[in-house]
């Protein structure tokens, strides 16, 4: 019997523990199987967003229904640092745009996605379907142990109303009149005194949010305004901008602690 190991990981709905069999869906056992042709003894790795990684086996490699052993832990969901990342609320793009703000956001640590309708929204639909989907293929390549939560689509004045004041709320204003990001994020977390509080940050539509909109967010005791600088960048490339600018800050104090 062959033995291959891979870094092949796979996201699954059960429990996972030691010695379980897990019988595999259709789409699963297909990739596998015949997309990475894996066969009986290779080894993949298994996450569920709560017990952590495990190190699986196949015994049993029929294409549409295949079965894995469970071995060992090799990580535990306390090293998931993404499960209390930062919440990301953007308004609604059109597929392509939402697709890759979900998949990056998702490789950035992203603990919550929450789609934010506003007036100059250019899409009304929202398929959280898809954005799970696409986040859960995202967490199988980047290594994280969960999925982040997407959250059914609110209003912004419902979003404001439900913040709260406690939460810092990054909102990324392109007036062009508030002080730089990094700036604002690095004074922000060394000043933070409970470390289990997430921050969020709050990115407009394409045209951006209408003055009522600003003035309302504005408003909110939670809100610090941030700069993306002078350049005017599409939703897309603010959200992942911002997103990135947060990661580096949280490293480097991880690396001073």
């Amino acid at each position: 019997m062959r033995k291959r190991n891979t870094s092949i990981r796979l996201y699954v709905e059960e429990n996972l523990s030691a010695g379980q069999f897990l019988t595999l869906d259709q789409a699963a056992s297909h990739y596998l199987l015949s997309v990475m042709r894996l066969g009986v003894g290779d080894s993949l790795a298994l996450f569920n967003g709560r017990d952590g990684e495990w190190i699986a086996h196949i015994r049993d490699a029929r294409k549409k229904v295949g079965t894995v052993e469970v071995g060992s832990c090799t990580r535990s969901q306390d090293s998931d640092h993404a499960s209390y990342g930062p919440v990301l609320a953007f308004a609604p793009l059109k597929r392509g745009p939402m697709d890759m703000v979900v998949e990056k956001a998702t490789e950035l640590g992203a603990g919550c996605m929450q789609p934010v309708v506003t007036a100059r929204t250019n899409t009304e639909r929202v398929r959280q379907d898809r954005m799970l989907s696409t986040a859960r293929e995202a967490a199988e390549q980047c290594s994280r142990l969960s999925l982040p939560d997407i959250k059914d689509p609110l209003s912004l004045q419902d979003f404001l109303r439900n913040w709260p004041d406690s939460q810092p709320l990054y909102f990324c204003d392109e007036a062009g009149d508030a002080p730089p990001i990094l700036s604002r994020m690095r004074h922000g977390l060394s000043q933070a005194c409970d470390s289990g509080v997430s921050p969020g940050i709050l990115i407009g539509p394409e045209g951006g949010f209408d003055e009522d909109e600003r003035a309302l967010i504005r408003a909110h005791n939670a809100v610090v305004p941030v700069s993306l600088g002078s350049l005017i960048l599409r939703a897309e490339t603010a959200a992942l901008m911002a997103l990135s600018v947060l990661r580096s800050v949280h490293d480097e104090k991880d690396a001073d602690l």
